[in-house]
C-alpha cells in the first residue's frame, strides 16, 4: 500500500485531534506508524515499500483568541 504525502498528513492531523493538543510528538509518531503497519499488512505488497519520514509532528495552530483589555478570562 502506497501512502501519499497527504495521506500521512491527514493521519497525523486526526491523531492530533484525537489525542488533544498537548499530546507528545513522541505518542503521536508511535501511534502514526502503528496505523501505517497496519494498513500495510491488510495488504500484502508484492515488493514492499521502503519506510518515509513521518512529516513534522508539530500540534496544530491554536485559534488566535482575542484578548480584551490585556486580562485572561477568569483570571
Amino acid at each position: 500500500m502506497e501512502l501519499s504525502d497527504e495521506k500521512l498528513r491527514q493521519l497525523v492531523r486526526e491523531t492530533w485531534r484525537e489525542l488533544g493538543d498537548e499530546a507528545a510528538p513522541e505518542v503521536v509518531r508511535k501511534i502514526v506508524r502503528d496505523v501505517i503497519r497496519r494498513l500495510q499488512l491488510k495488504e500484502t505488497p508484492v515488493h514492499p515499500t521502503p519506510a518515509r519520514p513521518l512529516p513534522n509532528l508539530e500540534p496544530p495552530a491554536a485559534p488566535a483568541v482575542e484578548k480584551s483589555g490585556g486580562a485572561a478570562p477568569g483570571y
